[in-house]
Formats: structure tokens, C-alpha cells, sequence
């Protein structure tokens, strides 16, 4: 009787243990960490830029020496923060070229992708990365609309933004950089 107690008592311990530690990183915001976890097995270095909530998605982006890449964060049923696109791939949903000597046109890294599978809808994902401090304000339009103004977020000295749009086009699109009300780079 002492023993089917005894195991009983374990068993049970084990288990609020497990229930624990899932709570715990079910609380757990992602951290630059959980991106170097994600991308461990890539042949580059990765340095992680940026990791915040927008719009109630966790965005990343980080770079290795060639490339800037954009993610989203999602947890798995064990809390774990893993890199996905809004399908359950792993890997980032876009990239871009970067290379400050050449690339950064006027402090400017911008992207453009899209992802989709089989007949759901397609995820278009507008992002870039701002480090030119004169830039005053980006703007976006797509299939020739009016242009909005992109809300930039602040992170360790250079703003970043980040859209996703659900469409059925989303080409042609134009990004400007403005200036002192001048435009000083586009792309599109």
C-alpha cells in the first residue's frame, strides 16, 4: 500500500511539474533568443534585429551578412516560440538583400513577399528597416491606390515597419521615402 502511495505521490508531482513548466512559457514573450534557436542550423551568423508585437502577431527581423529576413513568432503547444510563416512553415517570409556600402538605398533596407498554400488566401508582407535618421516618413500603396502612411516602430536606433495584407493581388506596390516633403528613395 506504501508503495502504489509513494508512486501515487511521483506520478502526481511529475505532473504539475510538466503543467508548470507549459504555463510558465506559455507566459513568456519571444526574445532574441528564440530566434537564435530557430535559425541555429543556418550556415551564417544571425544577428537579431528586432522582436515586438504588431497587430497582435510577434514580428522578427534579423540579418547575416548578405540578407535581412522578416519572421513571425508563434508558440507551440509546449509554449516554445518557434519561426513560421501564418501556414505552420517553418523559415522566415521574406528577405531582402542588405548590404549598407551599396544596398542601404538613403539608410533604406525594404521588401516585399507573399506566401500562400493551396487555395488559402494570399498573405502579402510589406516590411523594411529605416536607418537614415532624415527619413521623416514611408509610404506605401498597392494596386495603384492611395498612398498610406506606414507606422514605424523604434528599435535599438532604427525603425522598423512591418504590414501584412490578405489579398488576391497586391502588385504593383510602391514604397517612397520622403524627406522635407521631397522624396528621396522609392521602390516598387
Amino acid at each position: 500500500m506504501g508503495r502504489v502511495f509513494i508512486k501515487k505521490i511521483i506520478f502526481g508531482t511529475l505532473i504539475v511539474v510538466a503543467f508548470s513548466f507549459i504555463y510558465h512559457n506559455f507566459q513568456q514573450s519571444p526574445e532574441a533568443q528564440d530566434v537564435l534557436i530557430n535559425t541555429d542550423d543556418w550556415s551564417k551568423p544571425i544577428d537579431v534585429l528586432f522582436v515586438e508585437n504588431i497587430g497582435g502577431e510577434w514580428v522578427t527581423f534579423f540579418r547575416d551578412d548578405e540578407q535581412m529576413y522578416v519572421g513571425l513568432l508563434k508558440q507551440n503547444w509546449l509554449g516554445q516560440w518557434n519561426l513560421e510563416d501564418n501556414f505552420g512553415n517553418e523559415g522566415a517570409v521574406g528577405n531582402v538583400a542588405f548590404n549598407p556600402n551599396l544596398e542601404n538605398r538613403a539608410g533604406i533596407v525594404w521588401g516585399f513577399s507573399g506566401v500562400s498554400k493551396g487555395g488559402d488566401s494570399l498573405q502579402r508582407y510589406y516590411y523594411g528597416m529605416i536607418s537614415n535618421r532624415e527619413i521623416d516618413k514611408i509610404t506605401l500603396s498597392v494596386d495603384n491606390g492611395r498612398p498610406d502612411n506606414v507606422s514605424l516602430i523604434k528599435s535599438k536606433g532604427e525603425r522598423f515597419f512591418f504590414i501584412r495584407k490578405q489579398e488576391t493581388d497586391g502588385v504593383p506596390y510602391e514604397f517612397k521615402a520622403i524627406s522635407d516633403e521631397q522624396v528621396v528613395a522609392r521602390e516598387s
